[in-house]
């Protein structure tokens, strides 16, 4: 996907560099500012930021500004002015243009709750080290023999082996 998105309008209310007539097939008019009506794959709540869908049909998807990740804040069309249920695409008015700040926001919200999701596995792969390192989990059912298992091994099969070949020895 680009790294930024736009919206396809129906009745953009400015028209910019118009083609003439015989050239207006090949033009789509493209909402840069305002309320646009958008077509929404899926639930979308008001306030809610609208993504491309990645169906490559011209549609979007609602995300709620706590669950917008990184990747996804360069991809922001606008922001849903309101709601729609069901998982059919719906027309919704979407603000398109949105300020700076705005977007900073979803930004800093999104980069929070990833910083926090981080720290929360780091915390826990710290605690599974420090448990390994006191001797807990694998490391206390080591023993010095462990590593020499393969030899061990061997060493039974050749006692029954030779047991085995005793056995024959006395029965004849």
């Amino acid at each position: 996907m680009p790294p930024f998105a736009m919206v396809v309008s129906t009745a953009p209310a400015v028209i910019g560099n118009s083609p003439d007539g015989t050239n207006k097939a090949f033009y789509e008019r493209v909402a840069f500012v305002g309320q646009v009506p958008v077509k929404v794959r899926g639930p979308v709540r008001a306030g809610d930021f609208i993504v491309p869908s990645g169906r490559n049909d011209g549609t979007g998807v609602a995300v709620a500004p706590e669950r917008l990740t990184l990747e996804q804040v360069n991809q922001v069309v606008g922001q849903a002015l309101e709601s729609a249920s069901g998982s059919g695409v719906h027309k919704v008015n979407v603000l398109v243009g949105l300020p700076p700040l705005r977007i900073t926001q979803a930004l800093l919200a999104a980069r929070d709750a990833q910083l926090a999701q981080q720290q929360a596995q780091l915390a826990a792969l710290e605690k599974r080290i420090e448990t390994l390192e006191r001797g807990g989990g694998w490391a206390r059912w080591s023993a010095p023999w462990l590593p020499n298992i393969g030899a061990l091994a061997l060493a039974g099969v050749a006692f029954w082996a030779g047991r085995r070949h005793r056995g024959k020895e006395e029965s004849r």
